[in-house]
């Protein structure tokens, strides 16, 4: 009983392992097609009738144009070699031919239209308008499934797979003609690399300055500047960059006023807080400037008020005013520890004469 059961089962079982194996078998000639057109050392058939798309052949037919770098032209005589060959092979092509090459030549239109723009800024920032074309996606690559692809980019997630239905020109004719297109590209990529990394170092050396030797932004500072730039932001070339505007909220400081009492200038400790302000950067973020209003309590615990002003990141300063123990409001200025850091011991005489000069013209008498 148990070995008709087993005969049944075999049966019934052995054409659906056969048609397996036939589709398997099917698929290994289409797979090795695809493999030789879209890999780049790929040697191609002589005999195909998309041969005239080959990079090696359009490479030669087309050399003066590429040592000349005349770039529209030669994608322009390219676009216009795949459209005679496409038409040449769709009278008689697979309906997955058709929309494939459809998609494929609108897609290098496209680009082509966008092209011109690209080539008219400098060298030095043409590779970010090449990276907005997004300029790798005619170069074929393999998904994790084995699969070939084409057209991969952010927008279009996987791009447009090579099926199995395409024969082997059609498959030639559409890998061929995106490798071609992205072999130019290279090119003209290539010719931006010096540029691109003077542009990166540039944009590091921005940053560095940035965060060097501006103000020293808090948690709370960063967060608020962060959401600031989420509800305003930079556009174009500026997103690279840093910001040229901080908002300064709520930043305390240790600092010293002076004031003019008696006919002689007074030093004493101030505990400050930047209730609210703002920085613009300059100068290829080399130099900045910003105000704030500020709140500051002296070693008496009394409160004084005022503007404060930083030019860098030494000279901060800012004027107060403040009522003594007596009702009498008087004025004071402020400056950072920072400020006082600058100056050598050994300069103490004459930054005690300059400061008696500064302090005489801006503070007032009682």
């Amino acid at each position: 009983m148990r070995e008709a059961v087993k005969v049944t089962v075999m049966r019934s079982i052995r054409p659906i392992i056969r048609g397996l194996l036939a589709l398997v078998l099917l698929a290994f000639p289409v797979q090795a097609q695809v493999e030789a057109a879209c890999r780049r050392d790929g040697a191609p058939r002589a005999d195909s009738r998309a041969i005239r798309l080959h990079p090696d052949r359009v490479e030669a037919r087309y050399a003066e144009l590429i040592v000349g770098r005349q770039w529209m032209p030669l994608l322009s005589a390219i676009d216009q070699d795949a459209g005679a060959t496409m038409d040449s092979l769709s009278r008689d092509s697979t309906p997955a031919f058709i929309s494939s090459q459809r998609r494929l030549r609108e897609s290098v239109r496209l680009m082509l239209d966008s092209f011109p723009r690209a080539l008219a800024v400098q060298l030095a920032a043409r590779a970010v308008e090449l990276q907005r074309l997004e300029i790798n996606q005619f170069e074929p690559s393999m998904s994790a499934s084995g699969q070939w692809r084409l057209l991969q980019t952010r927008t279009s997630g996987l791009g447009m797979p090579l099926t199995p239905e395409l024969r082997a020109d059609e498959v030639e004719a559409l890998c061929w003609f995106a490798r071609s297109v992205s072999r130019i590209l290279n090119g003209v990529n290539y010719e931006t690399l010096p540029g691109a990394l003077e542009h990166i170092v540039n944009l590091a050396r921005e940053w560095e300055r940035y965060r060097g030797n501006g103000p020293v932004q808090l948690v709370h500072e960063l967060v608020l500047n962060r959401v600031v730039r989420s509800v305003v932001p930079a556009k174009g070339d500026a997103i690279y960059h840093p910001p040229r505007f901080d908002l300064v909220a709520l930043h305390p400081f240790v600092g010293v006023e002076l004031s003019r009492r008696d006919g002689s200038i007074r030093q004493g400790e101030s505990f400050a807080v930047e209730t609210g302000g703002f920085t613009i950067w300059m100068k290829d973020w080399k130099q900045f400037i910003g105000a704030s209003w500020v709140l500051a309590y002296d070693s008496d615990g009394r409160i004084g008020r005022g503007p404060l002003v930083r030019v860098s990141k030494y000279a901060t300063a800012g004027l107060l005013s403040r009522k003594d123990a007596s009702g009498t409001a008087r004025k004071s200025l402020l400056l950072t520890i920072d400020v006082l850091r600058i100056f050598k011991p050994d300069a103490a005489a004459e930054l005690n004469a300059q400061t008696r000069g500064v302090v005489s013209e801006l503070l007032s008498k009682r």
